[in-house]
């Protein structure tokens, strides 16, 4: 229910509909680990958003998280329409890659990795929608990820066709802004929803201290069997 940044493209497409200017957006994460051999392993996101007059809003977005060996990447391209003062729909077609190096022959048997000098992918959707209560600073927003269940590794696993399917997700949450300086929201997200259920709770929140200078915290809880929480602020 919080999408109003280029962020949204991977969020909830939806909530380009509520950009009102050209914005660039870019992380990166080098994290603070060596990985496989000194692989440089870390995060990049990038993500740009175009308004196409007042109904239409257009999204492009890629993230590549992984190593120089090998790493997970997506490419997104995402549209938001318009309904109305209240209501945004938005769609999101994506293509999900991963790619893997030379992996070193088994020292023991000399067997070549059957994952060496491979890759793979498959094209995805999102839907989304955002929704603008009657009432004031009240938002609900609606996610469902990867609605068509892509297999990202039909063409390299051989003799179990689901090996690579992605869940379908569905994210519902809503958010309450607070006197103009502050916002808390609420978010229950459903994972693999075709299949073993996983469900998860996330609330968070944010306030401006004074001028230039906010504040943000959240947390989530995992309902499944001996899974905990975490909690995230900066």
């Amino acid at each position: 229910a919080v999408a109003d940044n280029p962020d949204a493209v991977f969020a909830n497409p939806a909530g380009l509909g509520l950009i009102k200017t050209r914005q660039l957006s870019y992380t990166n994460v080098s994290l603070l680990f060596s990985g496989i051999d000194d692989d440089n392993l870390g995060q990049h996101v990038v993500s740009y958003v175009q308004p196409l007059g007042s109904k239409l809003g257009l999204g492009l977005g890629f993230e590549r998280i992984g190593s120089d060996l090998m790493s997970e990447n997506g490419a997104f391209l995402s549209l938001a329409y318009r309904l109305g003062r209240s209501l945004q729909l938005g769609l999101t077609g994506k293509y999900l890659f991963w790619s893997v190096g030379d992996i070193p022959n088994d020292p023991v048997s000399g067997k070549a990795d059957p994952l060496s000098n491979s890759g793979s992918g498959a094209l995805g959707i999102d839907l989304g929608l955002m929704w603008k209560s009657p009432i004031a600073g009240a938002q609900l927003g609606v996610l469902v990820k990867n609605v068509n269940q892509p297999n990202v590794a039909k063409s390299t696993i051989k003799g179990d066709a689901d090996a690579g399917k992605v869940p379908m997700d569905v994210h519902v949450g809503a958010s309450y802004k607070i006197g103009g300086t502050s916002l808390v929201s609420a978010q229950w997200v459903l994972r693999d929803v075709s299949g073993e259920v996983a469900n998860r709770l996330v609330v968070g929140g944010e306030t401006v201290l004074v001028q230039g200078l906010m504040v943000r915290a959240g947390g989530s809880k995992i309902f499944e069997e001996d899974a905990s929480g975490d909690v995230t602020a900066g």
